[in-house]
């Protein structure tokens, strides 16, 4: 097991880690637990998370699961974009939720700009950049 402010081993733990199964600040490896930022190939869980399974506030991966969340499938207690996509404001090829866009015919077909002002209207406080994520897909 590594220990320390950088560690790379199977298993690692400390402000960055690397390994098959790591535990950081920043975490890169296949089961990954990043308090900040979290990558992993199979599972990665931190508030921004990116990895085949991501759990996260931010959470993009194949399976995301977040307060805002971007993959094939997409769970969200705000925001979801993604082939299948279940939130309050849901955009995919099966959207559901309280604001859903229909993405059946491709991402282009929603407006970028109508998703935008849905957004806004129901969480005030979005951050820029968390509504450029959201967006970034919709041409």
């Amino acid at each position: 097991m590594a220990q320390g402010a950088i560690s790379i081993g199977v298993l690692s733990m400390g402000l960055l880690s690397f390994g098959v199964l790591n535990i950081g600040l920043v975490g890169l490896g296949v089961l990954t637990a990043g308090l900040l930022l979290a990558i992993g190939s199979a599972v990665s869980i931190g508030i921004f998370s990116i990895g085949v399974i991501a759990i996260g506030i931010v959470a993009i991966g194949t399976i995301s699961i977040g307060v805002y969340s971007v993959g094939v499938l997409a769970v969200a207690s705000r925001i979801a974009v993604a082939t299948c996509a279940y939130a309050k404001i849901a955009v995919g090829r099966v959207a559901r939720g309280v604001h859903t866009f229909d993405t059946s015919w491709g991402f282009s077909s929603v407006s970028a700009e109508e998703v935008r002002r849905v957004i806004m209207r129901e969480f005030p406080g979005t951050w820029n950049w968390i509504v450029n994520l959201m967006t970034w897909f919709l041409g």
